[in-house]
């Protein structure tokens, strides 16, 4: 039957004009069963028995594709086929079917637009108690080319993120074509013929929550309707001599197993196009071109372009290495060193005690040593204000017992997840969908932050409906979703973390590995593989994720890598060669001179490791420049700067420096440049930079010295003995040089309630002993004291923005009586041979913990930062720890639940806990925190549990980093 129908129709063509035709211009002859729908370009020629495309006819040239030539009568609902009654009406550009199954209804439109046929089923009409699930119709091919028409390709992509291997295939359709009868998966598919391209777009999503729902009547194998590159189906046939290829929609859920909610109504679009790159021919990037006006745009994708400044902002394991004020002031550094650029910067680790704590708690969890929720929000809505989208880690995949949400019902005890911090344990997923659950947590959350911008849902293995579900919950309040993996979630994510880190180098570089998929939305997404000519957003981190904390190496991946990545993401790729790549815009990209070059018309942009490149990129109001090498190079300017000189200003994290007026010689400039050193040229005199509020949300102005004149603090000390440092990492500090004479650094700070408030100050003595003091007189009140003489232990906090130096934090308690709002706070130094440095002064209300009978008592229950008394130890080297402030969440963190073999919490709600630590000294005291004056006798106690005997010991020594000396050591049973 397949043979006799296809030869029909084939003869049809040929005998056009003489008999029953219903337009000469079409290109097919009307015959029983089958009707035309028509918009000016497009004639498509359909059964009238079945919603089947037979043959589409391009009006201008006559030029045919084709869809199914074989008749059709069923459709799968639920794993089951059905052969539906059909009832059958029409208008000019649309038709419409009306299905009638056993148990269900379905109303069928299919309309034609322009070039692109609209497919979908309208409504769905169920009998009382049957619920329709997954729909497909086999075999639908609702587009097909033939081997018989000349240069017939099929191209595909499969959303793969293995560098090694390209996701992309491309298929030569010849007689001699293999054909079997097996169903083929892709994420996106074009058809190509010498004279039309066709592609689909399609919202089919996938719901087999294990295989032994997938329907017996499959013709693929198990697992390959995984992730996106079930979307679309294609499968071969023959008849006579002639190969065919034909593409349909992938299942479509109405609605998901365990759920009631309907989804949106099933749709395929078929979309055609001639040559759309003036190339004077027809291809799959044609076909690429054409699928833009179908394809689906995930949410915050026109934003991407203008997301060139990345950066995590990392907490973790209690220890606020970045509370949320001074990451607001890293995003003013930010905004000054890329003259406004847009960031893009992912708090890790903003809940709880920070990254990987208390997860699944999404709102109402927002940790309090960083800042809590009234922090965050001044964070994100005065961040928005200096050009950052903000956005918080999640984890839906797994669970801790910390978090408020923790329970059996939630979270599966028997199987276990990272254990980092804690032992997680993986979360009933589609049950936390399903009942709502998850969409509380979302809500909440946004209701604590309204807003942010973007959640980065991370270790997300979600698949199908169930990612599809997560991806659009956040989205539908009003956030961007990005994930770790850019193999998830692709039809929603619009950024990896594993496709724009190169922390391993650039033979790491790990994203989608798809030319197809990178050359249709090369603008939308942060998901690909670095390439030699596009290039990609890397992400830099210099607030302590992965230990890193280097300013300048971040501006180096800012400029080097993700300005001219950005600049091209402005644009849409319109021809990709092997040397060259063309974009809307009149922009081009190539490598044939051996090195990449960046083209806007005929003027050269960027030249191998230096460019004068134009922003905002299409109206060219200002040009960065940098030059990796450094050194004097010529640019010419766009045409509209008409101008006798132009103005060059060096960029630093405090604001714009004047370097020179420019010349500007038959339309060129001439800079001269340091080495990985950025500038920006503007056409005349730059407005004044707008002036940052250091410490913004906190009562300490400057508090990290970040404001290069010391305005906000009043110095008393010979000249030039206090200078602001900034060390080869680009970090900032107050220094006191050595000085015969006293030196204080004082501030009045304000806006105080009576009560209780801890202060602290990041110092280190260099070399040597000298006496720095943290002073604080409050108002009316008492004032207090704490000082160090001797910088002896490293810090080996990888989140730690001094990690790597002996910079420790000094604290002191102090009180601001009733009817009292300031107090004085002074950084005093004694006269001495060593500097010292100072950073991140800190105020913060608190609650002052005491004990009868003890000089000093802890029981961490107001704990402001860190785990005070103590510092971290030399166990694993500099690192992220994994001893953390741990809360009490009876009964899952308490001994018996589940195998646990002690509390986590031994009284109250909060204890200092270590769970599966490194070998070394875990945690220590230091004199600033716990003073043992020489000669004098101390009783030592403290309250603990082990789980295992002699693994952990109390150790007394004398000393730290390089100069530590173990007295004794007692094992802790």
């Amino acid at each position: 039957m397949y043979k006799k129908i296809a030869v029909l129709l084939l003869l049809a063509v040929l005998l056009i004009g003489c008999v029953g035709q219903r337009d000469a211009s079409v290109g097919f002859e009307g015959k029983d069963a089958v009707t035309i729908i028509e918009s000016d370009v497009l004639s498509v020629l359909l059964d009238d028995t079945f919603p089947r495309v037979i043959q589409y006819v391009w009006k201008e040239n006559g030029a045919v594709l084709y869809g199914q030539p074989d008749k059709l009568t069923q459709i799968t609902i639920n794993g089951e086929s059905e052969t539906p009654e059909v009832k059958f009406s029409q208008k000019a550009d649309t038709a419409k079917y009306e299905l009638t199954c056993e148990s269900c209804v379905l109303d069928v439109e299919i309309k034609v637009v322009g070039n692109v046929l609209e497919f979908e089923i309208a409504s769905i009409e169920e009998d009382d108690g049957f619920r329709v699930n997954i729909i497909e119709i086999p075999q639908h091919s609702i587009i097909s080319i033939r081997s018989t028409q000349p240069n017939a390709v099929l191209a595909t992509a499969l959303i793969d993120a293995d560098k090694s291997k390209c996701g992309d295939t491309f298929t030569n359709i010849t007689a001699s074509t293999e054909v079997s009868d097996k169903l083929f998966s892709a994420a996106y598919a074009i058809l190509s013929t010498e004279k039309l391209a066709a592609s689909i777009e399609t919202n089919s999503i996938y719901d087999y929550p294990n295989d032994s729902k997938m329907p017996s009547n499959a013709r693929y194998a198990k697992g390959a309707n995984k992730v996106s590159n079930g979307r679309v189906k294609y499968e071969y046939t023959k008849f006579g001599d002639t190969v065919a290829v034909g593409l349909s929609s992938g299942q479509w859920t109405y609605r998901a197993d365990q759920s009631d909610k309907i989804e949106p109504i099933p749709y395929v679009k078929v979309v055609l196009a001639p040559d759309l790159n003036d190339d004077d021919a027809v291809d799959w990037q044609d076909g690429a071109i054409a699928f833009r006006d179908i394809m689906h745009t995930p949410r915050g994708a026109e934003r991407t372009p203008d997301r060139v400044a990345q950066h995590i902002s990392f907490n973790f394991a209690s220890d606020a290495g970045f509370p949320f004020l001074r990451a607001l002031d890293n995003v003013k550094r930010v905004y000054y060193a890329t003259d406004g650029l847009g960031q893009f910067v992912l708090l890790k680790g903003y809940q709880s005690e920070g990254h990987d704590s208390a997860h699944s708690d999404f709102g109402g969890n927002i940790g309090r040593r960083m800042g809590g929720k009234r922090d965050l929000n001044i964070l994100v809505n005065e961040g928005d204000k200096w050009g950052a989208d903000i956005g918080v880690h999640l984890n839906c995949t797994e669970s801790y017992p910390e978090a408020k949400g923790f329970s059996e019902d939630f979270a599966n005890p028997k199987k276990r997840g990272w254990g980092w911090l804690d032992q997680s344990y993986y979360i009933y997923h589609r049950k936390d969908l399903t009942t709502g659950y998850f969409a509380e947590r979302i809500n909440e959350l946004k209701q604590d932050v309204p807003g942010l911008d973007f959640i980065y849902m991370d270790v997300y293995f979600g698949d199908g409906w169930e990612g599809l579900e997560m991806a659009r919950t956040v989205q539908q309040a009003d956030m961007d979703i990005t994930t770790e993996f850019p193999k998830q979630i692709e039809h929603s994510a619009i950024w990896s973390h594993w496709s724009t880190d190169m922390t391993y180098g650039p033979d790491t570089s790990r994203g989608i590995n798809s030319q197809i998929v990178r050359f249709i939305r090369n603008h939308q997404k942060d998901m690909y593989l670095k390439h030699p000519l596009l290039g990609h957003a890397e992400i830099g981190d210099f607030e302590g994720w992965q230990g890193r904390t280097n300013f300048n190496q971040f501006l180096d991946k800012v400029y080097d890598a993700s300005l001219p990545s950005k600049y091209l993401q402005h644009f849409l790729i319109t021809k990709w060669a092997d040397n060259e790549i063309q974009f809307t815009g009149d922009v081009r990209v190539t490598d044939a001179s051996g090195k990449r070059q960046i083209f806007k018309g005929d003027r050269m942009i960027l030249d191998g490791n230096a460019y004068l490149l134009p922003w905002e990129p299409k109206t060219e109001k200002k040009l960065y420049h940098w030059n990796a090498d450094g050194g004097t190079t010529t640019w010419t300017l766009p045409m509209a700067w008409k101008a006798e000189t132009v103005k060059q200003y060096r960029l630093s994290d405090t604001g714009r420096v004047f370097v020179a007026d420019l010349p500007v010689a038959d339309g060129q400039i001439t800079i001269s440049a340091d080495a990985k050193t950025p500038y920006v040229v503007y056409r005349s005199k730059a407005k004044a930079d707008r002036k940052a509020k250091w410490g913004q949300g906190g009562v300490v102005k400057d508090p990290g010295f970040n404001d290069r004149d010391t305005g906000d603090w009043k110095i008393d000390s010979e000249p030039k003995v206090v200078s602001l440092d900034i060390d080869d990492y680009g970090r900032s500090a107050l220094k006191v040089a050595p000085s015969k004479e006293a030196t204080t650094v004082s501030q009045k700070i304000s806006g105080l309630k009576s009560g209780v408030y801890s202060a602290s100050v990041w110092v280190e003595v260099e070399k040597g002993q000298r006496k720095a003091s943290l002073i604080v007189a409050p108002s009316g009140g008492v004032t207090e004291t704490v000082w160090t003489d001797h910088s002896f232990v490293n810090n080996a906090v990888g989140n730690s923005e001094w990690n790597r130096t002996r910079m420790q934090r000094i604290q002191v308690l102090f009180e601001v009586p009733a009817w009292k709002r300031s107090a004085m706070i002074t950084l005093a130094v004694e006269p001495g041979q060593s500097s010292v440095r100072f950073d991140n002064v800190r105020v913060v209300p608190t609650v002052r913990t005491e004990r009868a009978g003890f000089d000093f008592f802890e029981d961490f229950e107001n704990v402001d930062e860190g785990w005070f008394p103590f510092v971290k130890g030399n166990a694993g080297g500099v690192t992220d720890p994994t001893t953390h402030l741990s809360e009490l969440h009876a009964p899952y963190t308490n001994a018996g639940w589940n195998e646990k073999l002690v509390d986590d919490t031994i009284e109250g709600q909060w204890s200092l806990k270590s769970h599966n630590e490194r070998k070394g000294l875990v945690y220590q005291t230091i004199p600033q925190t716990v003073r043992f004056a020489p000669g004098k006798t101390y009783e030592v106690s403290f309250d603990y549990q082990c789980a295992h005997d002699d693994e952990y010991a109390l150790v007394i020594g004398s000393g730290g980093g390089d100069e530590q000396k173990i007295i004794s050591t007692m094992p802790v049973k």
